[in-house]
């Protein structure tokens, strides 16, 4: 297959065509650096052939090419880094949301029925178990359960759950033992 002459100027075009993007283009990036002096010297460039410039010319435009190489490469790197920040950021966010489901495991009594942590905070508040309470009530001790306390891994949305799990747990399964305590440390006989 032979290269006619029309190849050849389609080739040419072609060429011209690609030095006017890259010449654009690095326009472009003179302007985004603030780089005047490269900025006004590229937008004399009027013709797109590299034979046709004179040494000082070309000259001129690589030691541009070379400028705006090291800020590509530069403008790469903080990408990278900023991928890099997100990407770990993201990771810091998962463990801690891990972190804090655990914690939540690891410190958080879980109970059965409201009933049985109802009678478990009755009997921690009478053996000095929450000295931490700011009164010794059995209110706060369920308020303190809300917090601290889960039935079944979910969370207790108010102490009044805790106040009925009790009054059930009386005739329930649980009513031998909460009359023998309450018999005990209350006084009261069924």
């Amino acid at each position: 297959m032979s290269i006619t002459e029309q190849d050849v100027a389609l080739e040419l075009e072609g060429q011209k065509i690609q030095f006017q993007k890259d010449i654009e283009d690095m326009i472009l990036v003179a302007d985004e650096m603030k780089e005047q002096e490269h900025l006004e010297f590229l937008k004399t460039i009027k013709t797109f052939v590299w034979e046709e410039y004179t040494d000082s010319v070309r000259d001129r435009i690589l030691i541009i090419c070379k400028t705006q190489t090291a800020y590509h490469k530069y403008k790469i790197a903080l990408l990278e880094v900023n991928v890099l920040h997100r990407k770990i950021d993201f990771e810091i966010e998962q463990a801690k949301k891990s972190l804090e489901f655990y914690e939540g495991l690891k410190y958080k009594n879980d109970y059965e029925s409201f009933g049985h942590c109802a009678f478990d905070m009755r009997k921690k508040l009478q053996f000095g178990k929450l000295e931490s309470l700011e009164e010794r009530t059995i209110v706060c001790a369920y308020k303190w359960a809300v917090k601290n306390c889960t039935i079944n891994k979910n969370p207790i949305e108010h102490f009044r759950q805790l106040k009925k799990g009790y009054e059930n747990a009386k005739v329930g399964a649980l009513a031998p033992q909460i009359e023998d305590f309450e018999e005990k440390y209350y006084g009261v006989k069924p």
